[in-house]
């Protein structure tokens, strides 16, 4: 596929398959072919006619051809290698957000120093699309690059998720707070989960009922990770230990008169950015969330 799309003029590409590893495929191979991705916020036909004009094409499995004798993979050099995602426009229009490979790599290292070993050889299966940034680093692109399994089933209930689950000898889900909330009301959570299983939520704040209903009929509860398309990874944490965050290794955060502001590896550049959220900063560097700012 990489060498199809390499003979194509077109440079930005959409990728818009619903298959997980369709996706990583296709992903990779125009990445390898040395063209733009570009990730829609959403699969929806309206969506992908408000970005016309961000794409030049739409890349599909029958672009693939023979091999080649004559292409040659050569390891993708990180900091050229472009991804175009998007904010979910919930406050606009969606907004564009450029990231290259290597500020990918600098999260997914630090993920993996976190919780590589908890982890182990654990398959991964997802409630959440890979198509946003906490999708695509956790589902997609964090196993793959540890050699994990990666589930291509998208979960959207609780017999789904324990027909998955029950697919593997070990597993971890990577979900959000709106299913994860909703889980405890619609069956015991040992009919589901069964074991010890690592559990991410990202997407919003867990709320603390939801918190201790998994501790109290697990005995462990979720993972939370803060972070947005425009800034990563910034934080994280397990609240029934404690309510604080926890800054990912290398982000650093100020809060001056009110406003907020992050220092990443995972930005594009060394700028301190002023982000959506109030907190309340702790003399450790951990922090509070007290809502957006702007509501």
């Amino acid at each position: 596929m990489a060498y199809g799309l390499q003979l194509r003029a077109e440079n930005r590409w959409l990728v818009s398959s619903p298959d997980a590893i369709e996706f990583s495929v296709q992903v990779l191979a125009l990445w390898h072919a040395g063209k733009q991705v570009v990730i829609p916020p959403n699969m929806q036909a309206g969506t992908l006619k408000d970005l016309a004009s961000e794409y030049d094409a739409i890349v599909s499995n029958d672009m693939a051809t023979l091999a080649c004798d004559s292409f040659v993979f050569t390891p993708l050099i990180s900091q050229a290698t472009f991804i175009d995602l998007y904010t979910s426009g919930s406050t606009g229009r969606p907004k564009r957000i450029r990231k290259t490979l290597a500020q990918f790599e600098s999260e997914i290292d630090i993920l993996e120093a976190l919780w590589g070993n908890k982890l182990g050889d654990c398959a991964i299966v997802a409630t959440v699309p890979h198509h946003h940034i906490y999708g695509f680093i956790f589902r997609v692109l964090w196993p793959l690059s540890a050699g994990r399994v990666m589930d291509n089933v998208l979960c959207t209930d609780p017999e789904m998720l324990k027909n998955r689950l029950s697919a593997f000898k070990n597993a971890a889900i990577v979900s959000s707070p709106a299913l994860l909330s909703r889980l405890p009301e619609l069956a015991p959570l040992v009919s589901i989960i069964s074991g010890t299983c690592t559990i991410f939520s990202s997407g919003g704040p867990l709320s603390k009922v939801a918190a201790l209903a998994f501790d109290q009929q697990l005995g462990y509860s979720p993972i939370e990770v803060y972070g947005s398309t425009e800034t990563g990874g910034i934080a994280w944490r397990k609240q029934l230990i404690d309510e604080a965050w926890t800054p990912f290794a290398g982000v650093k955060l100020a809060n001056i008169e009110g406003t907020a502001t992050l220092a990443s590896p995972f930005l594009a550049d060394a700028l301190p950015k002023v982000i959506d959220d109030a907190i309340e900063l702790l003399s450790d560097g951990c922090f509070h969330l007290l809502g957006r700012i702007d509501r």
